[in-house]
């Protein structure tokens, strides 16, 4: 008989599922970082494609709950003017929306499909129309297509290899 047999499958044990918490908290930390890159790198109007936003897990959200923030009446009555890449009303409206779907998605298993997605439409579906590049943007706007495409881009280059200080940068987003 061996001694300590169990001890030794308690610690790896526990050491896989370290490694498990680990790798889906950089996981979260990844999805959190392709979000925040589409809402900056999003064009804005009114607000309600950046503010539209959603994360969802398995599948994903085919929800539009745009933060309503401006409408086309204000902008055309001249009371306000229309917002522009970056503005920050619609981006901190999607991250306070998203920020607990992102810290529950720690708390998943390890391989949860993280979904990021946006279902906005006004007379028609429009999203699938700004990724595509099939918008006319405004100058404030500038290379406002591929928004999702690009944040994939960014985020594969950024942590092209995950060594100690990336795990712990992705770790920690969202606490």
């Amino acid at each position: 008989m061996l001694e300590g047999l169990e001890k030794f499958d308690a610690d790896v044990g526990a050491w896989f599922g370290a490694v498990e918490r680990a790798a889906q908290d950089a996981a979260a930390g990844l999805a959190e970082i392709a979000l925040q890159q589409v809402l900056e790198e999003s064009p804005q109007f009114t607000g309600d494609f950046v503010s539209g936003w959603e994360v969802g897990f398995n599948n994903p959200p085919n929800i539009w709950r745009p933060a309503k923030l401006l409408t086309h009446k204000m902008i055309s009555s001249g009371v306000v003017d229309p917002y522009e890449k970056g503005d920050a009303p619609a981006i901190e409206h999607a991250l306070n929306k998203a920020w607990p779907r992102l810290s529950a998605a720690k708390a998943q298993p390890l391989g949860t499909d993280i979904y990021l997605s946006n279902s906005a439409v006004h007379d028609e579906p429009y999203a699938w129309k700004i990724e595509r590049g099939e918008i006319d943007f405004r100058s404030v706007n500038p290379s406002s297509s591929h928004v999702v495409s690009r944040a994939v881009d960014f985020t594969k280059h950024r942590f092209a290899s995950i060594g100690r200080s990336q795990l712990t940068i992705l770790r920690s987003l969202g606490v």
